[in-house]
């Protein structure tokens, strides 16, 4: 899987219209958990006090520390494989546009499957 990622990157360097974000083995439980230790360790840094610790909680101060940062919020997320879930997958995306649940796996896509995600 990592090979066919790295020659999909390859081949589409010089595309700068669109991101594509891949989820292998992802948690979305396990992004918040480290999110908030990122924001936690960057107070205990400051040496902030407990009350400006816990005011400071927001969703802008988590995100910084979320695993896609850099990254806008997704406008499609693609789940295959038939799983009619999100599993958790980018849970403090804010403004998630479209989701698309495939029964098949995105190598065995149909034309069909390819004309509703084009479609956005």
């Amino acid at each position: 899987m990592l090979r066919a990622l790295q020659l999909a990157a390859w081949a589409t360097r010089h595309h700068e219209r669109l991101l594509l974000n891949v989820g292998v083995g992802y948690g979305g439980r396990q992004e918040i958990i480290d999110a908030v230790k990122g924001y936690l360790h960057e107070s205990f840094v400051r040496r902030d006090r407990p009350d400006d610790i816990l005011e400071g909680v927001t969703a802008d101060s988590l995100a910084k520390h979320l695993y896609t940062y850099d990254c806008p919020d997704p406008d499609l997320i693609i789940r295959t494989s038939g799983e009619v879930r999100l599993s958790g997958f980018m849970l403090l995306a804010e403004r998630l546009q479209r989701v698309l649940l495939l029964r098949r796996l995105i190598a065995l896509r149909t034309p069909h499957d390819s004309r509703r995600i084009a479609s956005g």
